[in-house]
């Protein structure tokens, strides 16, 4: 079954083009279902197959500089049907607190190359209160 969630493009330094506007990302804290979801392209705007690549997730709490979530492993969605796309799990600890924080997503494409999403201006990622706080 696919991932849940906003699927938000980001693209490699493309020079003096101006990267499409990201929305922040908002997740309902406790929400283990819905998903941080992401697609890579490359300069020429053609998205990065991803088979045979790792995919690690960064979030990073803005207010306290805490690491939420520390270069754990995303999950890669189909490369045949879905080139480019990757998700990463939630923990229930990593959305039990609501906090503004901005997300990365490291690329290794092996022989110690890895590239680094978003390119420029961080990700927004807000995860807000749940109506009865509990």
């Amino acid at each position: 079954m696919a991932a849940t969630g906003l699927l938000i493009a980001f693209y490699r330094d493309r020079g003096l083009v101006a990267e499409p506007r990201r929305p922040t990302r908002f997740i309902v804290r406790h929400s283990t279902k819905v998903l941080p979801r992401a697609k890579f392209y490359d300069e020429a705007g053609t998205a990065i197959d991803l088979t045979g690549k790792t995919v690690r997730y960064i979030l990073r709490d803005l207010t306290t500089n805490t690491l939420i979530v520390n270069r754990l492993t995303a999950t890669n969605e189909n490369q045949t049907t879905n080139i480019g796309e990757v998700y990463y799990q939630w923990l229930t600890a990593h959305v039990a607190a609501a906090l503004d924080a901005i997300e990365e997503w490291e690329v290794d494409h092996g022989g110690g190359m890895t590239e680094t999403f978003p390119v420029g201006l961080p990700q927004r990622v807000r995860i807000v209160e749940d109506v009865d706080n509990a």
